[in-house]
């Protein structure tokens, strides 16, 4: 009885239509990521740019670790229609496709300034995105749905990230890079669809009153539920990144390594023994066409 009792249950959690939007939101986070990173950098290879030049371009995946900055601020305003969080999602998802169609409209063979510049807008909307749909997905999930919830977005943020690498760099192949990025703004349709058409949380919560309440509460909150061995913990994950960062510095002598984040080794180029230079995948060097 009680196996049957938490399958219903189970069934009851997924069959809800709010689930149905967490995964095209989850879909809507993951789109942004790779088209700033590795299909970026595939992009940027065809069109015959330097590998230190690619390289720069891992900085502009900056944002998504700086988000917390502006997130008080997303806390504590909001635009006047849809509620406290869609407004939001809305938001930063019609700016997401017009950042990502400037991407489109782009000549990096030319000159690269404004790719760089759409592609950091892009992440600058993404990271925000972020924010609020998980702000969103806490507010409108019952305890007992934030288990599925999280499995349901994460599936929908791992659909997007196959689309934006495995299906656009086969697309490009046909038809080209600009009407991938078309299309890939495109693809953020339905998550603004789900922006719109999500229910709204039972219990939204009010804003913070202040910069100050928006700052530290949230802080002072989560050391109450985890207390001071929990606080600690949760720093370990920066702390290794820091040192990850000084052993990266110490590797490469302080400069940025070409490629870096960017998209694998075997797209590089070099010379061979046995022919024209090719990369490790057999493809001819652009300087040997």
């Amino acid at each position: 009885m009680q196996d049957r009792a938490r399958r219903q249950s189970l069934f009851h959690v997924f069959n809800d239509r709010k689930m149905t939007y967490i995964l095209l939101l989850g879909f809507s986070s993951g789109m942004p990521l790779y088209l700033t990173s590795q299909t970026l950098g595939t992009w940027l290879s065809v069109e015959g740019i330097d590998l230190a030049t690619i390289g720069y371009f891992s900085l502009v995946g900056i944002p998504y670790s700086f988000k917390f900055l502006w997130s008080p601020a997303i806390d504590r305003f909001s635009p006047p229609f849809l509620g406290r969080r869609r407004s939001w999602m809305a938001v930063t998802q019609v700016l997401l496709m017009a950042a990502l169609i400037l991407m489109a409209f782009s000549r990096p063979d030319r000159t690269i300034f404004p790719i760089a510049v759409a592609a950091v807008a892009v992440a600058f909307f993404s990271a925000t995105q972020d924010i609020v749909i998980d702000a969103y997905r806490a507010d409108v999930l019952a305890p007992n749905e934030m288990g599925a919830g999280a499995a349901v977005s994460t599936l929908g943020y791992r659909i997007a990230m196959w689309v934006t690498l495995s299906v656009a760099i086969f697309l490009a192949e046909y038809v080209g890079w600009r009407s991938v990025y078309l299309l890939m703004a495109a693809c953020m349709l339905p998550g603004l669809f789900a922006s719109i058409r999500s229910p709204e949380p039972v219990n939204p919560g009010t804003p913070p009153k202040s910069f100050k309440e928006a700052i530290f509460k949230p802080f002072g909150e989560f050391y109450t539920r985890v207390g001071p061995r929990g606080a600690l913990l949760a720093l370990a994950p920066l702390h290794r990144a820091l040192q990850t960062g000084r052993q990266r510095c110490h590797q490469h002598d302080g400069a940025l390594p070409a490629g870096i984040g960017v998209f694998p080794d075997r797209h590089r180029c070099g010379p061979r023994h046995d022919g024209p230079d090719r990369d490790d995948a057999g493809r001819l060097c652009p300087a040997a066409h």
